[in-house]
């Protein structure tokens, strides 16, 4: 089997580019940083299914997802860090 195409998702901070809370400041333009507050980051009614259907009607063979970006910000709960999900 090819595994010549793929998908990478980069779902994190800069996906959002509203701010969800008053006097915060919104992620603006492509890249987020790593000054950027984590209620910015609110996911919802997510259709992950629909971005593998989507995937796959174009051909794709795999999916990468980006869990962690240039701007620090984790899709997991870290130890380390607040710049995370929770």
């Amino acid at each position: 089997m090819s595994m010549k195409f793929g998908m990478f998702i980069h779902f994190n901070m800069s996906t959002f580019d509203k701010c969800c809370c008053e006097n915060c400041v919104s992620v603006s333009g492509e890249w987020g940083t790593p000054f950027d507050h984590e209620n910015l980051f609110h996911p919802n009614n997510l259709n992950c299914g629909q971005w593998a259907d989507v995937a796959k009607s174009a051909g794709c063979k795999y999916m990468v997802l980006t869990s962690k970006h240039h701007d620090g910000f984790c899709l997991w709960n870290s130890q380390y860090t607040t710049h995370d999900v929770w």
